[in-house]
């Protein structure tokens, strides 16, 4: 398959099964979890269409599976007799098995229907009981100093800068 498609090759990720166990398409799957598509690339016979039903249940459901079906009985075949084919149109078929999920939405949410609520502060204007604080900044910067001071400072009711006495 790979001699029918030489451009860009070495940018894809090719597996031969050597057969129709699913082990290795197992394994090559669990060592690479960002693998968003499949291409079983099988003989166009029953063992092939049997083999083909079977791995694209084993393969995990958010990855789509595609399978592309020889112009000839198998892709051996296919890559033999290239000079025979018209068009260069080696894949005789191209069957979804199985679509990408789609992501579910961001609900949307107008300005509008949002209620006006009173907040109030831990550390005026800085950081508010009750809602999520983010300490961000580059290394060596004194994020973990400052957070153990302010849990130093809560729990010992100590005021920190321009703060009011807890």
């Amino acid at each position: 398959f790979i001699c029918l498609y030489p451009q860009d090759w070495q940018t894809r990720s090719y597996l031969a099964l050597g057969g129709v166990s699913g082990k290795a398409l197992d394994r090559f799957l669990s060592e690479r979890k960002d693998t968003q598509k499949v291409f079983l690339c099988l003989d166009s016979d029953t063992a092939g269409n049997e083999a083909c039903t079977r791995l694209a249940q084993s393969i995990p459901c958010e990855i789509a599976v595609i399978r592309l079906v020889p112009a000839r009985k198998d892709w051996n075949d296919v890559l033999r007799q290239q000079g025979d084919i018209p068009s260069r149109k080696f894949i005789a078929e191209t069957i979804t098995l199985r679509e990408l999920p789609t992501a579910q939405p961001v609900p949307m949410l107008r300005m509008a229907d949002v209620e006006l609520t009173s907040v109030e502060w831990l550390w005026f204007p800085y950081i508010p009981f009750g809602k999520l604080t983010i300490i961000q900044g580059n290394p060596g910067e004194g994020k973990t100093y400052f957070a153990m001071r302010l849990a130093a400072a809560c729990t010992n009711r100590k005021p920190l800068p321009g703060m009011e006495t807890l």
